[in-house]
Formats: C-alpha cells, structure tokens, sequence
C-alpha cells in the first residue's frame, strides 16, 4: 500500500472518530468536558491539515484558547485539582510561530520523539550497571550506529544475501553419546544402617562464634586446635613428608591469621 494511501484511511478513521466520540460521550459527562474535548478535536484536525493559511492559524488560536478556557473544569470537579500541567497540552500553544517557521506538521506524531527516546536513552540506561551510567549510555549508542552502519555496508557488498551454506555443505550434525547406566550412583539414599560421618547443618545463622583459630578454641574448648592447623598447613607446604606430624615443632609450622 502507498504511504499517500494509508495518510488518506487515518484521516478518513479520524474523522469517523470525531463524528462517532463526541456524540458518544455527550449526556454521560458534564457539558463543559464535552466542549473542552470538542475544542481539542478542532485543533488537532486542524493542525493535520498539509496547507495552513492565516485564517488557519487564527482558527487554531481560537481553539487552543477555548480549551484552556473550558479545561478548568478538570480542576473544578478535582481531576486535576493542583492545575493542569501536561508537556504535550502545553505544546500546542507553539503550534503557531512553529508551523510559521517550519510549515504544517502534516500529522506528524510526538510519540517519534519518544520512539527515539526509547531507543537512546531508556534502553541503553537499562543495559548499564547504573553507576555513572551515561558513559556507558554514550558507548551503547555508538557501537549501536557502528553496528548498524557495518550492517548497510555489508549489504551494499553483497554480504549479507543468501545463506553461508548456500554453496557448500551443512555441517555434520553431531550428537551427543549416548548415556551409559552405571550402578555405583553416588546420589541417594544410603542402604546400610552404620554411617561412618554425619553432618547436621545449623537451621540458622550463629553470629556470635569468632572467626579467628584462637577465638574458636576458647569458644568450643579446644586449646590444640591452633597447633592442628598449624600442622596441617606445614603438611599442605610440605607434601613430600612422610613422618609423623607430631614429631614437626610447632615453632617450625606455620601460624593460622586472618578469618577462617
């Protein structure tokens, strides 16, 4: 369908939505809701106009003055009871020297700008960490229009038509193999009555046992729990030792600092 096709149904469907809405709604609000969306019909229907004369824009003046006139009645009935204050209602009061300096809208919608929006500004904040985000905001876009640059040149070489396998075969699909049952399963119930070690874990949190070696061995009553890690760590530093631990003076074995 032609772009000056589809201009020609939206206007057609939103002068269908003019004669249909306000008769709609008349009798099920009070008069001046009717009338103040009736003024902000006129100015829409007439900014969408491709050719704008000066009785046009006088006609657009009257419009935007009727509507904020009757628009009061929002506050009165308390819809609005700290006054109207709306970025797009306040817009339309520089419909007129905009339209002087740039021509007719013709139907241009603002929700472009929010589209761009979007696209620069939420997604890019939502795919950093939030922390000094606008650097990393500045980066996502410029890789963005490098991606999407590389994207038409490629295509303008040909790159981007067809399929890489198109003049060579398909890769080999390669399958998995196959799952072999074994009976010495580690997981599971424990079949034998006798258990050599249990562990039981603690339901909650306890944030009163010190995390130092000489801490726990004052809480839990065991003074040689030092010299066992002392022992055990020259064990770790010292593999190829074979004799017994105990024969190592402690002097030699390296002390447990810092947290365990």
């Amino acid at each position: 369908m032609k772009v000056w096709k589809l201009i020609f149904l939206l206007s057609q469907i939103i002068n269908v939505f003019q004669q249909v809405y306000l008769p709609a709604i008349a009798g099920h609000l009070p008069p001046k809701i009717v009338k103040s969306l009736k003024h902000f019909l006129e100015f829409c229907y007439l900014v969408r106009r491709s050719v704008l004369d000066e009785d046009d824009l006088n006609a657009i003046d009257e419009a935007v003055a009727n509507f904020h006139r009757d628009r009061k009645v929002f506050e009165e009935l308390g819809v609005r009871p700290d006054g109207i204050s709306l970025p797009r209602q306040h817009s339309l009061v520089h419909y007129r020297i905009l339209i002087q300096e740039f021509g007719a809208p013709n139907g241009l919608c603002s929700s472009i700008t929010e589209s761009a929006h979007i696209k620069a500004v939420k997604e890019p904040w939502r795919r950093s960490n939030h922390y000094e985000a606008l650097g990393q905001m500045l980066v996502t876009n410029q890789r963005l229009s490098k991606l999407a640059a590389s994207r038409v040149n490629f295509r303008s070489r040909g790159m981007l038509t067809g399929s890489v396998f198109e003049n060579s075969d398909p890769p080999p699909l390669v399958l998995p193999p196959p799952l072999v049952d074994t009976d010495d399963d580690d997981g599971g119930a424990v079949d034998e009555k006798d258990i050599w070690g249990e562990v039981v874990l603690a339901r909650k949190p306890i944030t009163s046992i010190p995390f130092e070696a000489h801490g726990l061995a004052t809480h839990f009553n065991l003074p040689q729990f030092p010299d066992l890690i002392s022992r055990f760590l020259y064990q770790q530093h010292h593999p190829a030792f074979n004799d017994d631990l105990d024969k190592v003076p402690i002097a030699d074995c390296p002390r447990p600092t810092g947290k365990i």
